[in-house]
């Protein structure tokens, strides 16, 4: 079978639309600098934004020199190193809790506009349309991590890491192996997960393989399953036998609905590992795209990220090892029935239901640029299962761009756009205050306390699960019936106009 594409249809990705939308996000950072809301704990740092402030205000290099600082911090350490001494450079005290906040909210700034132009350069490689290019906006700024949690808990390294994730994809298309290298030492001292994700993307180069997908073989299905089934069963025994609980103040695991929640745990697993894990496209291409440049630089890496913990940090673990982390992660996925997606809608807003929609086009999209992608996908999908969806943002960009990528071949009109834009704005509660004029007391299930922690899944509470389920609901259905209108999916390699090898 052939698909034959006009790659000079294309339209440059240049429009008042975008114009307005990057201009009317920056204006909105203008505003919330002077009058926009702060957390209220910790006088304005919030619980782990306390430590990176203080990083920042006292000499890092100095701090790193007394070995002090535990893995998990060294992990996230740099953002502090750079607003520390850009606020040297520019003779900027940061010796009061209001002024760090300042410092940060700019530098946080800085990163997300920096992101319009990685995500406008990605737009101008991929050939998006102009509607595509607006719906990426949408999908990576319009949400509530962007518009609100960044100047409202601003002295976290969160936003530094949204960024780090779009210039990886960025440097991946393009090809440029040593520039991906360079942006991942970076990386891996903003988000702690950087250090795994980077690796397949540094071992696989791009490559532009031209498949005709097939449904996945009996085979590929059963692996699946198993994969499926073994997480479910991990979860469960880390919650039955190890008598794992979560934090105190964070929404419990109900027991009468766990078998329904573990069924659609399975279910969510098996349907995106599913299209992944084929068994035929690996066979076929598993050493292709390998190169050994990525693997000296994939060993360069790890080697950088244990040698500066064994030089610089305590050598603990901040009470939040990896084996923990995930132990953790599965246990929230059965809280309650598909809480992670609930939570991700919330958080990221409707371009996590377009990746729904669209998830079996957007693996196979990933399978024409090779084995880099597939292997970060398995990753970071696999770290899905987490409820706490602030953990993925270093990884929600490329699933965001991915999904745009495939409705820009399928074709969007403006209509959907739009339609898609208001969503977003209402998901991102950046309308929402989240302060009132009680202080924030009592559990973290009851309001007001609830106004803040309803933005995070262990901590949503059962009527704001509620709440969430309907709306995404809702959301689901109008986008699915505007969907219904598009075009059928098509495949054509990242850079050609024709596609005609079958794997299977």
């Amino acid at each position: 079978m052939t698909y034959i594409v006009s790659n000079s249809s294309a339209l440059k990705p240049v429009s008042k639309a975008w114009f307005l939308c990057v201009v009317g996000m920056l204006t909105w950072f203008v505003l919330s600098f002077f009058w926009g809301e702060r957390i209220q704990a910790g006088d304005g740092l919030g619980w782990d934004g306390r430590v990176y402030a203080e990083l920042a205000q006292a000499d890092p290099l100095a701090w790193l020199g007394s070995r002090t600082v535990d893995i998990y911090r060294m992990s996230r350490i740099l953002p502090s190193i750079i607003v520390h001494y850009f606020a040297q450079l520019f003779n900027y005290p940061l010796g009061q809790s209001a002024e760090v906040i300042k410092a940060f909210i700019v530098f946080n700034s800085a990163m997300i506009m920096g992101s319009t132009v990685l995500l406008y350069l990605i737009a101008t490689h991929l050939k998006w349309s102009q509607p595509v290019l607006v719906l990426g906006f949408v999908a990576l700024f319009l949400n509530f991590p962007i518009l609100k949690h960044s100047n409202y808990n601003p002295t976290l390294t969160d936003f530094s890491a949204f960024f780090f994730g779009l210039a990886s994809l960025y440097a991946f298309l393009k090809n440029r192996q040593l520039t991906l290298f360079l942006i991942s030492v970076l990386a891996i001292f903003v988000w702690p997960t950087f250090l795994y994700t980077a690796l397949p993307l540094l071992i696989f180069r791009v490559q532009k393989l031209t498949p005709t997908i097939p449904e996945p073989s009996n085979l590929s299905n059963l692996i699946s399953a198993l994969i499926s089934g073994a997480v479910v069963a991990g979860a469960l025994y880390t919650y039955y036998v190890t008598g794992l609980r979560l934090p105190n103040g964070a929404t419990q695991v109900n027991e009468n609905v766990i078998l329904l929640s573990a069924i659609l745990f399975f279910t969510f697993v098996w349907l995106f590992a599913r299209p992944l894990v084929d068994v035929t496209f690996f066979r076929l291409n598993l050493f292709r795209g390998a190169s050994w440049m990525g693997v000296i630089l994939s060993i360069a890496l790890v080697v950088i990220f244990k040698l500066a913990i064994a030089v610089y940090s305590s050598n603990l673990t901040g009470g939040y090892s990896a084996l923990m982390y995930v132990q953790f992660i599965g246990v929230t996925a059965l809280v309650k029935p598909l809480i992670n997606v609930v939570s991700h809608v919330s958080y990221f807003g409707p371009a996590v239901i377009l990746l729904f929609l669209l998830w079996k086009d957007v693996a196979n999209i990933a399978k024409q640029y090779g084995l880099g992608l597939i292997f970060f996908l398995l990753i970071s999908g696999f770290l899905s299962i987490d409820t706490e969806s602030r953990h993925l943002i270093a990884f929600w960009p490329v699933f965001a761009v991915l999904t745009c990528e495939a409705l820009n071949r399928r074709g969007v009109t403006w209509v959907f756009v739009y339609t898609t834009l208001v969503a977003g704005l209402l998901t991102s509660r950046f309308w929402l205050l989240l302060n009132t004029k009680e202080p924030w007391v009592g559990a973290f299930q009851d309001f007001p306390f609830q106004m803040f922690f309803m933005n995070f899944g262990p901590w949503m509470s059962d009527t704001m699960y509620v709440v969430f389920v309907a709306f995404s609901l809702i959301l689901f259905i109008v986008l699915w019936l505007q969907m219904r209108n598009m075009g059928e999916e098509i495949c054509p390699p990242p850079s050609a106009t024709v596609v005609s090898r079958r794997l299977d």
